[in-house]
């Protein structure tokens, strides 16, 4: 037997009931598939370093296109957060390093002074 009824409940207004799945809340829920570090890694470095379009790798690997975006933009921010880290450790270095120089230069003047 078909159910013809709608449902006019707040949580599937316009849903046939026999599409609503009595375990979730809503159906809009999704349950996300947990990936293994491994497989974002491998995709991440396919597109970024491969060259390989995302489109290619997520069908390649059964992931959503979504996903493998979501991934690449975390990796691009995570590549930029280190790259600030090093850029100001860099420059904090280059900074004594100058002191340094320039207190060789005065000694050298002095003792070049006394020659």
């Amino acid at each position: 037997m078909i159910i013809k009824s709608w449902c006019l409940d707040s949580l599937s207004f316009n849903l046939p009931c026999i599409l609503r799945n009595p375990k979730l809340k809503s159906r809009n829920k999704k349950v996300s598939k947990p990936y293994s570090n491994e497989i974002k890694l491998l995709a991440t470095k396919r597109v970024l370093s491969g060259g390989e379009r995302v489109a290619e790798v997520a069908k390649d690997l059964k992931i959503g296109q979504s996903t493998l975006y979501s991934w690449l933009n975390a990796a691009k921010k995570d590549r930029s957060l280190k790259g600030s880290l090093i850029i100001k450790t860099l420059e904090r270095r280059l900074e004594e390093v100058s002191e340094e120089r320039n207190i060789l230069i005065k000694a050298a003047s002095i003792f070049a002074k006394e020659l």
